[in-house]
């Protein structure tokens, strides 16, 4: 319970409930592609990129991305996911 809590405080901070739908730079062909998928109770989120991030400017993952990353790698105890 402490973890998703500790869970739910980063995803708020972050302000993950507020991204858009989609992400994308078609100006960038060889990039990365993520998708995030969430729900908390009567909240959730679902979006998507391609070579673009939430709050970010270029291909690369931006800091609120980074810490979405960070919070589930805490919550899943480092484990690897994909």
């Amino acid at each position: 319970e402490t973890q998703w809590q500790a869970f739910k405080t980063s995803v708020e901070e972050i302000g993950v409930w507020t991204w858009k739908t989609n992400y994308t730079d078609l100006n960038v062909l060889d990039g990365t592609g993520w998708h995030v998928y969430l729900k908390w109770n009567a909240r959730a989120v679902a979006s998507e990129g391609a070579n673009a991030y939430p709050e970010g400017k270029d291909p690369e993952p931006s800091r609120a991305f980074q810490k979405l990353m960070a919070a589930v790698r805490t919550l899943l105890s480092g484990k690897a996911f994909h």
